[in-house]
């Protein structure tokens, strides 16, 4: 793909996410992750929650995302700590709301990332413990691509 030319072409603004969506599963390889982070996991069947985003999808995401949504404010966290854990409870208080109205943000972002890409997966491994307490991590490569738009 890397002697494949670019061309420019005119795409209405209402199908840009699902332009953005196919070219995303098309260029997945080219952003993978490592082996045992995002890389499009799948165990025994069950589907994975998270994904790799290209930067043109990461771009249009934050794009969308008002600064003060605990979504936006979980993917901030997570992409300055890149590869490292990031619990729910630092996004509470970084977002200064109330749990409650963090989960109902976070949730948000599912229905956002449908509506945009046509696919419920967030850019960040969502990873729940057995004692209730939830963690999330973003690969290396998608935490650079979020800094640097």
């Amino acid at each position: 793909m890397e002697d494949d030319p670019i061309v420019m072409v005119p795409v209405p603004q209402s199908l840009l996410p699902e332009v953005y969506a196919l070219l995303a599963r098309r260029t997945a390889p080219l952003y993978s992750a490592p082996p045992g982070m995002l890389a499009e996991r799948m165990t025994q069947g069950a589907e994975t929650l998270s994904r790799e985003f290209s930067p043109a999808e990461l771009g249009l995401l934050k794009r969308r995302m008002e600064p003060d949504n605990a979504a936006r404010i979980l993917l901030e966290l997570c992409a300055n700590k890149p590869g490292e854990r990031v619990d729910f409870k630092e996004v509470v208080s970084k977002a200064r709301l109330e749990e409650r109205q963090v989960r109902g943000q976070l949730g948000a972002l599912t229905k956002h990332l449908n509506k945009l890409f046509n696919d419920r997966r967030w850019p960040v491994e969502v990873i729940s413990a057995a004692n209730g307490q939830t963690t999330y991590i973003m690969s290396e490569d998608t935490s650079r691509f979020w800094r640097e738009l």
